[in-house]
């Protein structure tokens, strides 16, 4: 007998990192700005400035990380 596969489904996950680490040493790069700009101007199910429970974000120091739980992301 073949193997059965699990018939659960996937759960899609995305991760983007964002290092800005050299553009803000070198002073003409704010990541707080640009992580305010992104979560305005991103949009999930044709709604700009609602992220929802779709989009998680972490910002350390230079750093900043987009958990995307499903693809109903748009474009910016």
């Amino acid at each position: 007998m073949a193997p059965q596969k699990d018939k659960k489904p996937k759960k899609s996950t995305w991760k983007f990192n964002l290092d800005l680490t050299h553009p803000v040493e070198d002073g003409i790069f704010d990541s707080g700005n640009f992580e305010q700009f992104l979560w305005e101007k991103v949009k999930v199910n044709d709604k700009t400035g609602y992220l929802g429970n779709v989009v998680h974000t972490e910002c350390f120091k230079n750093k900043i990380t987009f958990f995307l739980r499903n693809s109903s992301l748009k474009g910016i």
